[in-house]
């Protein structure tokens, strides 16, 4: 008697097929864990410079000089709330400076240092950071 091919086909082992998608699950999985901890650690979470309830003053920040330029600010506080945040000195690479007019809203949005770095300015961002944090601490 003549065999049929269609016998001699062995069932599809899907475990095998499959094997590949955990492969790729897990591997994407921790790329993406990997990133958030190099996110981390490139912008840790600054400590946020509280204002005291009864401050109404100004203070000018130390100049802080970085890799790319200088900043010096000015913070005006009415109530214990951040008010206004003057640049007194602000200079970065040609095409930086709008970064300042950003990181002066986000200041004043987070009433404090406690906010993040701008992509591609984070010299400028931690310069900024560093020079109203030393204002504010005036004012305390």
């Amino acid at each position: 008697m003549q065999s049929s091919n269609w016998q001699k086909i062995a069932p599809k082992n899907t475990a095998k097929r499959n094997g590949w998608r955990l492969g790729a699950s897990i591997t994407a999985l921790l790329s993406i864990g990997g990133g958030v901890l190099v996110n981390l650690w490139l912008n840790p979470p600054t400590q946020n410079s509280n204002l005291s309830a009864n401050a109404n003053a100004k203070a000018s920040s130390d100049l802080v000089q970085y890799r790319y330029g200088e900043v010096q600010l000015e913070a005006v506080t009415e109530a214990g709330k951040l008010t206004a945040v003057n640049l007194l000195t602000a200079t970065a690479s040609p095409g930086y400076e709008p970064a300042f007019q950003l990181l002066q809203e986000a200041a004043l949005a987070a009433q404090g240092t406690d906010f993040q770095n701008i992509s591609g300015a984070t010299f400028s961002s931690k310069a900024f950071k560093e020079a109203l944090a030393n204002a504010i601490g005036k004012i305390k």
